[in-house]
């Protein structure tokens, strides 16, 4: 009985989760920070805290003669709020409800010259929820891919998502959206497996609360299933993310006072037409992939040998791999449609396709099995892959929003 326990996976995937917490939470930045998680924080602590979204001590960044870059910050329909989605508040705000002490004061130096200052929580609360749930993702990935391989195969694949990608130096280290999302992702696709469930469409909707753009990934995978099976998916499945989006709509006209899904992102946002500079998009997803400095391929060179394994290793793939690579696929494409590749600045490497790898996971290990591990070189290039990849990412860590 112990023995099996032991060798349970579900045990060994919470054993994997515990450890990368305390390891991401170690190297973590808590005494520093930066624009995006620094708004997330703030709506977080004050959410966890006062009870409230409404920031009135930080009004001051509504001026125009505000410095840029310190937080997202809108007049909404209810006073000054941050832009920050409902999601990344909600999985931050219990915590801050328990640690929301000291506060201290923070300088900038404005357009004008003037020294500005605002008040800062702790940093840390919000770094332990992005560790843990970056953690988790891993976790439930290392679940998925134990359906594919052996535990100590699908162990290693894990390990390769924790610390050879941006999880590592981007996601866990400070209350990015990237790590809440890539968690319900993850259960997303886990749920999925052998059949749809309900707790599948369940998962979807806080990570649409969190990245709304995530809606596609759910659209993707039934598509191809309902194609597959020349039949409608189960109706949880389709109403749950339809629900997530009804609720962030509902969200967004109480607190923005706007019917929409961009809530207080709209303002200042630079819309696309349908259809429109198609090869402008194309070179984006490019960059995306092969930029020296943000490209997924560049920052995290072992999956190119992974890449050319992947016709082999879809002629094996199970049904729920393919349509979870189907909406890897969506999401990387929607991603880049509607933002630039570069994803701003004062982070390491990439971060906008996480979400994606994390679909993508069970297919790339299914390359690695049935193609890289069958000769010595291949092991070999991937190898000198992920050691490059780890390095990279050590390097990020260690130099904390120098990019």
């Amino acid at each position: 009985m112990r023995d099996s326990l032991v060798r349970s996976p579900i045990l060994q995937g919470l054993i994997l989760t515990l450890a990368l917490t305390g390891t991401y939470f170690a190297t973590a930045p808590n005494a520093s920070w930066t624009h995006d998680p620094f708004t997330y924080t703030v709506a977080a602590w004050s959410l966890g805290s006062r009870g409230t979204l409404v920031l009135e001590d930080y009004s001051l960044f509504l001026l125009p003669e505000a410095p840029p870059g310190v937080i997202g910050m809108v007049e909404g329909a209810i006073g000054p709020v941050t832009v920050a989605p409902p999601g990344v508040v909600l999985h931050a705000a219990p915590i801050y409800a328990i640690f929301n002490k000291p506060i201290r004061a923070a300088s900038v130096i404005g357009p004008t010259g003037d020294l500005v200052t605002y008040p800062v929580p702790p940093i840390w609360p919000g770094a332990l929820v992005a560790a843990l749930v970056t953690a988790a993702a891993c976790g439930v990935t290392f679940l998925s891919l134990s359906r594919l391989a052996e535990p100590r195969l699908a162990m290693g694949g894990a390990l390769v998502l924790a610390f050879a990608t941006g999880c590592w130096a981007v996601s866990s280290q400070a209350l990015w959206r990237h790590g809440p999302t890539m968690l319900w992702v993850a259960l997303g696709v886990l749920w999925t497996t052998p059949l749809p469930s309900w707790r599948a469409g369940a998962a979807w909707i806080p990570a649409i609360l969190t990245r709304p753009q995530s809606v596609i990934v759910p659209a993707a995978m039934g598509g191809y299933q309902a194609i597959r099976d020349r039949r409608l998916p189960p109706l949880p499945q389709v109403m749950a993310p339809l629900g997530g989006l009804l609720a962030l709509v509902v969200y967004n006209r109480f607190v923005f006072g706007s019917w929409s899904l961009l809530g207080g992102f709209a303002q200042g946002w630079e819309a696309r037409e349908p259809g429109l500079d198609v090869a402008g998009w194309l070179t984006n997803m490019a960059f995306a992939l092969a930029h020296p400095t943000r490209g997924l391929l560049s920052i995290s060179p072992f999956l190119l040998i992974l890449v050319l394994g992947l016709p082999t290793a879809w002629r094996t793939a199970p049904a729920w791999v393919k349509a979870a690579a189907f909406g890897g696929a969506a999401y990387f494409s929607l991603q880049y449609y509607l933002q630039g590749y570069a994803g701003g600045d004062r982070y390491f490497g990439y971060r906008y396709p996480l979400e994606a790898l994390v679909a993508w996971a069970p297919l790339l290990f299914l390359s690695y099995r049935d193609w890289v591990s069958e000769t010595w070189f291949r092991k070999v290039v991937f190898a000198a892959g992920v050691v490059i990849a780890v390095g990279l990412q050590a390097m990020g860590v260690a130099t904390p929003y120098s990019y």
